[in-house]
């Protein structure tokens, strides 16, 4: 294999999030004259999850990542927050994972036409190196045939392994 730029060099990672799932037991310390001396700090962990969708290149240059939400509507705290269509792909799923569509959707969007435009601003026509976890969806016959194409190679690390590969 030859020589690969950093600049075109893109490590691939998700990364979930949802309000509570680290919620642990308390013991919750109450005056004496309260009839209950017990009480429930409450909290639904069926509520909005969402995954991030990140993108770091060898370089130091990250690319626009992907947010997927449960909701189909945008939340008014994520526009809040800055995220718009300028700096975010945001994408709908039903229970907010990853899939193999949405991967697909964010290679065809993002990855292969921001290869094509590096490959012409720094003149290099060689291969692509990407490295990505072993998610299932990574892995369609789509993604895995346009990889060939674009002449990319997907690396899959080791399980557990991605963020000291970052």
């Amino acid at each position: 294999m030859a020589k690969i730029p950093p600049v075109f060099v893109l490590n691939v990672d998700e990364s979930g999030f949802q309000e509570w799932v680290n919620k642990k037991f308390e013991k919750v310390v109450v005056p004496f004259e309260v009839y209950d001396t017990s009480t429930n700090i409450g909290f639904d962990r069926s509520t909005r999850r969402a995954t991030l969708i990140g993108y770091v290149a060898a370089d130091g240059t990250k690319w626009k990542p992907i947010i997927i939400i449960s909701r189909k509507t945008i939340e008014y705290a994520l526009k809040e927050a800055g995220y718009n269509e300028d700096n975010v792909i945001i994408v709908h799923q039903e229970n907010g994972f990853n899939t193999a569509i949405i991967f697909d959707y964010w290679a065809e969007r993002v990855l292969f036409p921001e290869i094509e435009r590096r490959r012409i601003l720094y003149g290099y026509q060689g291969q692509f190196l990407l490295l990505f976890d072993g998610c299932a969806c990574h892995n369609s016959d789509l993604f895995l045939d346009d990889c060939s194409y674009f002449d990319v190679i997907p690396v899959q690390e080791p399980a557990n392994s991605s963020d000291q590969v970052q």
